[in-house]
């Protein structure tokens, strides 16, 4: 499914005060972006969104896929590997979007 790493996003739909269990934004190679739900490849393990992110080690600048780097309702962080629940899909984790569409209802 190609997604890679997207950052300085702005999406004008309203994803950054929400709390949304297991839901991690993503876009594709392609431009194309959407609300993947981890819960499709893993039990619910209370991972939800993380923008922003203050961690002190170095994530931002790196191309990884098939991770993405969530926070889990306890506050602890870290970066998730996709293809521990599912084939290698080339996930990677967005920062600051900047979508026009609506994802969130999705």
């Amino acid at each position: 499914m190609g997604y890679v790493e997207t950052f300085n996003c702005t999406c004008s739909h309203p994803t950054w005060g929400m709390q949304r269990p297991s839901i991690v934004h993503v876009h594709t190679q392609h431009g194309v972006c959407r609300d993947l739900q981890l819960y499709m490849f893993t039990p619910n393990m209370g991972y939800v969104e993380t923008f922003n992110c203050t961690c002190s080690h170095p994530t931002w600048g790196m191309q990884r896929p098939s991770i993405v780097h969530v926070h889990t309702r306890h506050g602890v962080c870290r970066d998730l590997q996709l293809y521990m629940f599912t084939p290698n899909m080339g996930h990677a984790e967005t920062c600051n979007c900047t979508c026009s569409h609506q994802t969130w209802s999705m």
